[in-house]
């Protein structure tokens, strides 16, 4: 997983502003997928959670969804 987030770290530097994740309602670019990714940990960790707790995730599939997914590994 490390390796994941290293590359998207390493697209979020390079091309921000291209896409990186589209779905039915639209995309989100690099800068919003790890904006949104960083803003889910973010709440994940105001609630305490911690690493290796479990997290649910309900969402359809989505770019909300690839992003929340993102955001429970940089908690971790």
């Amino acid at each position: 997983m490390d390796r994941i987030l290293n590359s998207i770290n390493q697209k979020f530097k390079k091309n921000p502003n291209t896409v990186a994740v589209i779905d039915e309602s639209g995309s989100f670019t690099w800068r919003e997928l790890y904006t949104y990714s960083c803003a889910v940990a973010n709440k994940l960790k105001a609630l305490k959670i911690k690493k290796n707790d479990c997290v649910s995730i309900e969402l359809s599939n989505s770019k909300e969804f690839i992003a929340s997914i993102i955001g429970c590994q940089i908690l971790g």
